[in-house]
C-alpha cells in the first residue's frame, strides 16, 4: 500500500504481484479445490477493502487491476495513475506502533519512501506548482 501511496502522488507506474524483481514467479498459494475465479474476485475485493480503508482519498479511480497468467501461475497486473489529489497512507491503529498520522509517500527513483517535515514541505510545494502547471496547460489546450 505504501508503493501505491507513493506511486498515486508522483508519476504513476505499475505493480506486478506474483512476480519477484528479476521475473521469476512467486508461488502465491491457492486452493487447489477453487474455482480459479473465485481466487481472483476474492484477492480483487481484498486489495479493495484495503485499499479503500488505508489509502485516503480512495484512489480507486486512478488504478486498474487486471489479472494475467505466466506459465499458469497467476499474476496480478496493478496500473496506477498519477492521481489528481494528493493520497495519504492511513496507519492501522494497533499495528502500525506510534503511527498516529496519516504518512504522505512519493517515489523516489525505485524506491518508496515517506516524507517528514522539510521533505514532506518541499514536495508539497513541488506537486502544486506542478498542479499548477498541469491546470494552465489543460486551460489552453481547451
Amino acid at each position: 500500500l505504501r508503493d501505491l501511496a507513493g506511486l498515486l502522488n508522483t508519476d504513476g507506474g505499475t505493480i506486478l504481484v506474483g512476480l519477484r524483481p528479476d521475473g521469476s514467479i512467486t508461488e502465491i498459494p491457492l486452493d487447489p479445490d477453487a474455482e480459479p475465479f473465485d481466487f481472483e474476485r476474492s484477492m480483487l475485493l481484498h486489495l479493495t477493502q484495503l485499499m479503500s480503508q488505508m489509502l485516503l482519498p480512495n484512489p480507486m479511480h486512478s488504478m486498474n487491476m487486471v489479472w494475467q497468467y505466466k506459465e499458469r501461475n497467476p499474476i496480478l497486473l496493478i496500473t496506477v495513475n498519477s492521481s489528481p489529489t494528493l493520497t495519504y497512507l492511513h496507519p492501522v491503529t494497533g499495528r502500525d506502533e506510534g503511527a498516529h498520522e496519516d504518512l504522505l509517500c512519493a517515489r523516489r527513483g525505485m524506491e518508496t519512501i515517506t516524507l517528514h517535515d522539510r521533505e514532506r514541505d518541499d514536495f508539497l510545494i513541488a506537486w502544486k506548482i506542478k498542479r499548477a502547471g498541469l491546470a494552465s496547460e489543460e486551460s489552453e489546450s481547451g
